[in-house]
């Protein structure tokens, strides 16, 4: 006897059937809506005293400038720290300030660095909600999903602390692409060919977004996939295809990014109050650089988030959903443990989740497994609610509510301008900031503001020889320097650009020594006698060179897939 179809391979067929209807736009024109009421605060405020909001105003302007120049992937950013340069895309992923600076040429020069950002948040946020709607509407009916994708939106790890209180730009981004990928990886497990090619899209841009949160949430689609496939063998090979070409796309930023930390001070991340066994929560370990209410905001959303989850899944455990219930239910039980101390002992042996700096990140991961969650209970719980569950239901409730309306605190405590004097100094000079970013030929004393200005300042040329003679600048790009200089003995040029082991310079005939001053980091070039034209290119290393090469080969093989499954399915339907 034929076994009945499941649920699932039911909500498949019905999404795949040609008759259906054309997905409803209600939907997502609300959640549109709702977005842009969402972050209108802050666009309407302007610059605001969150924590990161500096360093993702300077690198907006800067990333920005160089792309709209012809610097197709700016990853030495020249005019940073006050025109002395910064290595910082070298390392940091570059995907939500190339969507950002798609609309550098909409704004004045006054008000392109806000208004970049402005847009760019109200994107992401509507973004997030759209792509959480579509991956809970293949499980559960439009308006749970749609429910669902609200609450994904406005539970305050997303909006109150990532975008109010933190500006954790990436990681607001990073959560436009975690319901992508659990959207393929269902159409995955529902034996969907087409689905390897969306993955392994989104998964890369993931990678190039936030690389922390990939290492986070990477593991939960395979086992998603492991606990709920009926031919898990197909689909982890699949998955694994996936991966593996996300991975190669997204080389161009983590071949180089991975491999030549030695040229920073990458150590910094794994220092003080970024170092992971600093950052548990619940462990009433306050340091003097923990922020006391921002420590007690994450505690309490964290705990009120796992509740939900538990008040959900108690509601649903019993329903046609179980098994989707109890392991997103089990994903948010592993993620609430990986922010407590007691998983210490995990992050000790595993040197790769100690770059993720802080345990309370995995909020993200908790956040979609709550998310699916409530979606499976808007939908599945109604009639389950008997008397002795009313209760449950209430308490769930009346949490989520209180977690909706804890983002108003986010907003009031951070919705005001910058304080202090040296905050805008420090926007106003391009200054970097991020100890991790700093070449390490540059003395840590010389990375203070007042340090790095008093330099900048000493260049009002952007070069100074040590002896005697001429020079003038004939041209000076990201990473493509030029003068003219005569002088009556061999003598240094000292160039306004922070030393980098890739710097390369050259005379009419040869190459020139190069090195850095030991005294300010900054980049030398020895010059013979005479007249001389002189090129000093920051060239390409080997591993960026092949982390290019490697991305390259990744696209072609990515688009080959994606037109060999689209003429497949094309001729099967046929």
């Amino acid at each position: 006897m034929q076994k009945p179809l499941g649920l699932s391979a039911l909500r498949l067929m019905q999404l795949e059937s040609p008759h259906r209807k054309l997905p409803n736009l209600i939907p997502v024109l609300l959640i549109s809506a709702i977005g842009l009421l969402l972050v209108l605060p802050a666009i309407l405020h302007g610059v605001f005293d969150a924590m990161d909001i500096p360093f993702h105003l300077r690198w907006t302007q800067q990333f920005a400038e160089q792309l709209w120049s012809g610097d197709f992937y700016p990853r030495w950013l020249y005019n940073m720290n006050a025109g002395l340069g910064s290595p910082a895309f070298f390392f940091y992923a570059p995907i939500p300030f190339y969507i950002t600076s798609l609309f550098y040429p909409l704004f004045s020069p006054e008000t392109r660095q806000w208004g970049q950002l402005s847009v760019s948040i109200a994107i992401a946020l509507i973004a997030s909600g759209v792509a959480a709607y579509f991956w809970l509407n293949l499980f559960t009916p439009r308006k749970a999903a749609l429910v669902g994708a609200l609450i994904y939106m406005i539970l305050p790890y997303h909006l109150g602390a990532n975008l109010y209180w933190r500006f954790a730009f990436a990681e607001y981004w990073a959560l436009v692409w975690l319901p992508l990928i659990l959207y393929f990886t269902y159409k995955l497990v529902h034996h969907s060919k087409t689905a390897i090619v969306g993955l392994a899209l989104s998964y890369s841009l993931l990678i190039l977004t936030h690389l922390p949160t990939f290492l986070m949430f990477a593991i939960v689609p395979i086992a998603y996939i492991l606990v709920m496939s009926s031919d898990r063998i197909k689909a982890i090979s699949r998955s694994i295809i996936a991966l593996l070409l996300a991975v190669g796309m997204a080389a161009i930023y983590l071949i180089p990014a991975m491999t030549t930390q030695d040229a920073i001070s990458m150590s910094a991340i794994l220092e003080e109050g970024y170092l992971y066994s600093n950052n548990f929560l619940l462990s009433r370990k306050f340091l003097p650089y923990h922020n006391p209410y921002f420590w007690y905001y994450l505690e309490a959303i964290t705990l009120a988030m796992i509740t939900i989850a538990s008040c959900a899944f108690l509601l649903v455990r019993s329903s046609s959903y179980r098994k989707e219930s109890q392991f997103w239910f089990s994903v948010s039980v592993i993620t609430f443990l990986m922010i407590l101390p007691i998983s210490q002992p995990i992050w000790k042996v595993l040197p790769a989740l100690q770059r993720i700096q802080f345990p309370w990140r995995f909020n993200t991961v908790l956040l979609i497994s709550v998310t699916a969650l409530v979606a499976i209970a808007v939908h599945a719980a109604k009639p389950l609610l008997e008397k002795r569950k009313k209760v449950i239901f209430t308490l769930g409730l009346v949490l989520t509510i209180g977690l909706v309306l804890s983002n108003a605190a986010a907003m009031k405590l951070r919705l005001k301008p910058l304080q202090t004097s040296e905050r805008v100094q420090e926007i106003k000079i391009n200054r970097e900031g991020a100890a991790e970013y700093r070449p390490r030929w540059v003395p840590s004393e010389q990375w203070e503001m007042a340090e790095i200005a008093r330099l900048a300042q000493q260049f009002p040329q952007n070069a100074k020889l040590d002896g005697k003679g001429t020079i003038r600048i004939d041209r000076w790009r990201p990473r493509d320097i030029a003068f003219q200089v005569n002088v009556p003995a061999e003598t240094w040029v000292t160039l306004k650009q922070f030393y980098y082991p890739t710097w390369y310079a050259r005379g009419l005939s040869r190459s020139l020594p190069i090195e850095p001053d030991l005294k300010t980091g900054l980049l030398r070039v020895k010059v013979p006698t005479g007249d001389q034209y002189v090129e000093v290119e920051l060239a390409a290393a080997f591993a960026e060179t092949l982390g290019i090469l490697v991305s390259a080969i990744a696209l072609l093989m990515w688009a080959a897939l994606a037109c060999l499954l689209f003429f497949t399915r094309r001729a099967t339907v046929r």
